[in-house]
């Protein structure tokens, strides 16, 4: 199931995907398809603050939210 999804995302996010830390990536996985290509097109200090949110929801207990828009 996620390699099919995989096979379908942009390039760029495919790049990305792999430029993830572990942990950074199963949080990726718990995202929407358009998220992760959302969270991709973001510049540096957008998307670590967005992840920084990712994270804190994920420590509590929570599932990872979408990035913002």
């Amino acid at each position: 199931e996620q390699q099919m999804s995989y096979d379908l995302w942009p390039a760029e996010t495919k790049g990305y995907y792999w430029s993830l830390s572990a942990e950074r990536q199963m949080l990726f996985w718990r995202m929407s398809d358009e998220d992760r290509v959302l969270l991709t097109s973001m510049t540096g200090p957008d998307r670590e603050a967005t992840w920084e949110v990712i994270e804190a929801r994920a420590a509590d207990g929570g599932s990872a939210p979408p990035p913002p828009e």
